[in-house]
């Protein structure tokens, strides 16, 4: 008897099935919520409609937060789920491909290994 050929689906493929790519990313940020003002997260992916981020505060979710990076950069995002120490955010205003890389460049400077002299 032959095996299907079709692809086992998983709760992960599924999740992995988005749209829009997302760039990996470790960058520690300001954020501030209804929840918590100024408290730090971990932004661990990015894309130009949402992030996923690590956090110690459980999120309520359909709240909004603003992420402050560098103490310039403002973004604000609505929290659309949160669970496990992540949570997931959608951007509030989509952001264009060259913020994006910006941030992706930012956690990979701040995470290089500098040579010592």
């Amino acid at each position: 008897m032959m095996r299907s050929a079709a692809k086992r689906t998983t709760v992960f493929d599924a999740l992995d099935e988005r749209e829009v790519e997302r760039k990996p990313v470790r960058l520690v940020v300001q954020a501030k919520s209804a929840l918590r003002d100024d408290h730090s997260v971990t932004m661990l992916n990015v894309s130009n409609i949402g992030a996923l981020i690590s956090t110690s505060t459980r999120l309520p979710v359909g709240s909004f937060m603003t992420l402050v990076i560098k103490d310039s950069m403002t973004y604000g995002a609505w929290i659309v789920w949160c669970g496990c120490g992540f949570a997931g955010l959608s951007f509030a205003n989509p952001l264009p491909d060259a913020v994006v890389d910006h941030l992706t460049e930012l956690g990979r400077r701040r995470h290089s290994i500098v040579p010592k002299q």
